[in-house]
């Protein structure tokens, strides 16, 4: 190692976070076992729930432990010619400025065995591609000592002039310093992965959970995740790099549609007409907007937009309006507008996620017959019971699919 070299490494910040997860990951793991095995000494009872959540806990703390191991002992020393990286994981990689490259990915650096220019044979090339974190440090100073080393290198076999290969370094100088800029502290990277986590989240509440929790708590989360998804992707689409721009519009297309799904199948509105007529009013206000926006100050974009995706823009956006003004119609401080009654009836024997067990026919025809979770009528298979109906903020009276066995405020047996 030279007196000018540098030594790249993780951030110590970025290493102190990921201690403090692993210490909450381990500290929930040994919770989840030690209250397991406390219901068992004094109650007597096995409790499935905690082993569901301590055994994929003991997996991710393992796994992080691992990560916090690499992440320690990776180091990287930058020289003038090139770069050494040590990876715990992969032993030592050399790349040197005279013969490999440096390319841009989706959100990394990427270093690129090989040479410049076109081979004789294709089989005379490996390309032996490693990408360096995103999180690491100094990583501007690599570009840096990249244009450096090829500023100084005579190009014999490139018919360029000087002026040309100038105008080169400089645009790549440009390409490099526009990188670092659009993902300075990786905010689009965090982007990237919250668009990720909340379409998987909603997936799963969707499949798993939402037939058993469901209340305005959960609807003012996912609205609020899924309309600032939505705000990113309007204004900040073109700051995300064309690899990850498809699967991050496909994300938020998931969102939505799965935003709309769970507010249709959890909230029984009197009136379901109202907000699909007016949420479609709101998608093609919308649309219409931003196509005229498009046209006065994105005139570069404009020519490749057609019709098509302003058909598909409006489809989205009328399905986040619907939900918009389904939640702005619960949001009435809980209101009552009163009592319906009903029986239920309890027909289904399989019960898989996405489904509901009970069907209950109100004496109202209004509200016709709803498919819901009733677990008060669990033990029969027919039962009156009364359920609590909001006033609606827009007018429209509603009330929740599920209930839990202890909800006796919304949901009560009539005998």
């Amino acid at each position: 190692m030279k007196a000018d070299d540098q030594i790249l490494v993780y951030p110590y910040k970025y290493r102190f976070f990921f201690t403090l997860l692993l210490i909450l990951f381990v500290g929930m793991t040994l919770w989840s076992f030690l209250f397991f095995q406390y219901r068992i000494d004094f109650d007597g009872k096995i409790l499935v729930f905690p082993l569901v959540i301590g055994i994929p806990l003991t997996f991710v703390s393992y796994k992080l432990f691992r990560y916090l191991l690499y992440i320690n002992r990776w180091r990287a020393i930058l020289a003038a010619e090139g770069i050494v990286i040590n990876d715990p994981w992969l032993g030592q990689l050399s790349f040197n400025w005279d013969t490999d490259v440096i390319v841009l990915g989706n959100f990394n650096l990427e270093l690129v065995k090989g040479r410049y220019g076109p081979a004789a044979n294709a089989s005379d090339r490996t390309y032996d591609i490693y990408k360096i974190s995103k999180w690491v440090m100094g990583q501007p100073a690599i570009v840096d000592s990249n244009l450096a080393f090829l500023g100084r290198k005579k190009f014999k076999k490139l018919k360029l002039s000087n002026e040309e290969l100038a105008a080169a370094f400089e645009s790549s100088q440009h390409e490099y310093a526009a990188f670092f800029k659009t993902n300075r502290w990786n905010l689009t990277f965090l982007a990237y992965c919250f668009f990720r986590v909340i379409a998987i989240m909603l997936i799963a509440y969707i499949f798993f959970l939402d037939i058993f929790y469901f209340n305005t708590g959960v609807v003012v989360f996912f609205f609020m995740a899924v309309t600032v998804q939505l705000v990113i992707v309007l204004q900040y689409w073109n700051r995300f790099p064309p690899g990850a721009l498809k699967r991050l519009f496909l994300n938020v297309g998931i969102s939505i549609i799965g935003f709309a799904y769970l507010m249709f199948d959890n909230v029984h509105s009197l009136d379901e007409l109202f907000f699909v007529k007016w949420g479609a009013v709101l998608g093609l206000a919308m649309t219409i907007f931003i196509r005229v926006f498009i046209q006065l100050y994105r005139k570069s974009v404009a020519k490749h937009l057609k019709i098509i995706f302003y058909s598909i823009l409006f489809i989205f956006l009328s399905l986040y309006s619907i939900a918009f003004l389904k939640v702005g119609n619960m949001l009435h401080l809980g209101k009552v507008e009163g009592w319906e009654q009903g029986t239920v009836y309890n027909p289904q024997t399989i019960i898989l996620p996405g489904m509901d067990p009970h069907k209950m026919v109100f004496d109202n025809h209004k509200w016709g017959a709803r498919n819901m979770l009733i677990p008060l009528v669990r033990s029969v298979s027919e039962a009156r019971v009364e359920v609590k109906v909001f006033e609606g903020r827009l007018g429209i009276p509603w009330f929740y699919k599920n209930y839990a066995t202890d909800d006796v405020d919304n949901i009560r047996l009539i005998k």
